[in-house]
């Protein structure tokens, strides 16, 4: 019950910006307008820059080529947990797929395992730096004129991420580690060693 009033609280807090999937269980950037690509303007690690959260690709060839096949929105699958007593948001970046910035795309799935099969840890480290400055409530978007006589509205959101900094750890698990936990590790490196001078043996 409480999981399910938080994703309709934030549901409700980004609905500027984001839509959600029911059926799919994600949030994605909503188009502005049909067919049309929209830009998110975000702060990476050292600097402002933007991306291009709503995509449009046409097809390359064929009869329909230079007509819109398909568009391409970022996406993430959140879940919230509870540890102790505070409450945490962890989120999976991905990407949704329409017909014209609204509809679902019949080949959704294809199209999201081609895309999956492309993404590089830098994509997807781009995706959560992303979203990451988008849920901590910072706006860095071009905005319309402001007119001075209209009153501003302020409205203190519901819902506030505070971001939870990396843990750092060294890059590998030191070899004598190993030894010290897994009885088997001798004679896996024995195995090791032998299958490693067989393959540099084939190479002379």
């Amino acid at each position: 019950m409480m999981i399910e009033l938080l994703r309709r609280t934030m549901a409700e807090q980004f609905s500027d910006i984001l839509a959600f999937d029911r059926k799919a269980r994600l949030f994605y950037f909503k188009a502005e307008e049909r067919y049309q690509p929209r830009r998110y303007f975000y702060r990476s690690l050292r600097e402002t820059t933007s991306a291009t959260v709503v995509q449009v690709y046409d097809y390359k060839k064929g009869k329909r080529k230079g007509q819109v096949n398909y568009l391409r929105h970022h996406a993430f699958s959140p879940r919230f947990q509870q540890i102790g007593s505070n409450w945490f948001l962890s989120i999976s970046p991905t990407f949704v797929f329409t017909e014209d910035g609204f509809r679902a795309h019949r080949f959704a799935s294809d199209l999201l395992a081609g895309k999956k099969r492309l993404d590089r840890n830098g994509s997807i480290r781009g995706q959560m730096m992303m979203f990451r400055f988008l849920l901590s409530g910072i706006d860095l978007q071009p905005h319309a004129k402001f007119d001075l006589f209209q009153e501003a509205e302020e409205v203190s959101p519901v819902l506030t991420f505070n971001v939870v900094e990396p843990v750092a750890m060294e890059a590998a698990v030191p070899e004598n580690a190993w030894s010290e936990t897994d009885p088997n590790a001798k004679r896996m490196k024995v195995q090791d060693d032998e299958s490693t001078q067989g393959e540099l043996g084939v190479g002379v």
